[in-house]
């Protein structure tokens, strides 16, 4: 196969995939890390304003992160993961 088909496939299949989990994952690890205090974008945030940073405070004082945010510290934090255990298996870490 062309490697220009197989770049344009895979872009076309993986990206979305990886954005999902990355949406997950960036969703549970601003949770986790936070303690609760902030919570991802619901439905009905949709028409609330973010800066430029993406969180904001709701008007019942909650502060809710923007999906995009979430999805890029999730992608973010997949692909270090990823790169660490090939770097595990090759044995970067080794003594």
């Amino acid at each position: 196969m062309k490697p220009q088909i197989t770049y344009l496939l895979s872009t076309i299949f993986l990206w979305p995939l990886w954005e999902a989990i990355g949406g997950v994952v960036g969703y549970a690890l601003v949770s986790i890390f936070s303690l609760g205090f902030v919570s991802g974008q619901r439905a009905q945030d949709n028409k609330m304003k973010f800066p430029w940073h993406g969180f904001s405070r709701a008007s019942d004082g909650r502060m809710i992160v923007q999906s995009e945010v979430a999805t890029i510290f999730g992608s973010i934090f997949l692909l270090l993961a990823v790169v660490t255990g090939i770097a595990w298996k090759v044995g970067v870490f080794d003594a």
